[in-house]
């Protein structure tokens, strides 16, 4: 019985602790707060007021809160200059457009995707190449799509060609994953 009688004097003193300490019943100036059902005073922090924003105000803040800026591996703008293979193989994780000649290209139908890789800048063992996948998970309008005897894996050969994406590294070679055509732009033509 004296256990719980002292338990009860116990939590009623952390009540009060707690009310004081967190402002209590009072507006936090030793008065206490008003009873009238209107607000309750709050205690003075020291910060100024901040205005309350218009309707039009905080739906353009959120609105621009919205929005990502995607730089990915789909393409999409860049801030920066057009990058040279050699600055491409230092830029891994960045995004950025990659400017080279596509010395050859490999196709492989066994790949679980039918990948096809463009290598820039050699034939042979590339420092950085541009990959994508089969027709099914290309997007927009390819020139194979509208002309069928055109064929990828010969197309791009000896063309100066920049691909817009995300460096990342592909079985441990610098390289873009582009399939969408956007992402291409031809400096031949």
């Amino acid at each position: 019985m004296q256990f719980l009688r002292m338990s009860m004097v116990a939590a009623v003193a952390a009540t009060a602790v707690f009310a004081v300490a967190c402002g209590g019943d009072d507006g936090g100036d030793g008065q206490p707060a008003s009873s009238d059902g209107g607000a309750s005073r709050t205690q003075f922090d020291g910060r100024a007021a901040q205005p309350t924003p218009t309707k039009a105000a905080a739906e353009a803040q959120a609105t621009q809160a919205s929005i990502i800026q995607y730089r990915g591996g789909y393409g999409g703008t860049t801030d920066t200059e057009p990058l040279t293979v050699a600055e491409a193989v230092e830029s891994v994780g960045k995004s950025g457009q990659v400017c080279g000649t596509v010395m050859s290209s490999d196709h492989d139908p066994e790949h679980s995707f039918k990948i096809t890789v463009l290598n820039f800048d050699k034939a042979e063992d590339p420092d950085f190449f541009v990959y994508f996948w089969d027709d099914p998970l290309r997007i927009g309008t390819w020139p194979d799509k509208a002309d069928r005897s055109i064929d990828l894996t010969t197309y791009f050969n000896g063309r100066k060609l920049c691909v817009e994406g995300r460096i990342e590294l592909y079985k441990d070679k610098p390289s873009i994953n582009a399939n969408y055509w956007h992402q291409y732009t031809f400096q031949d033509e």
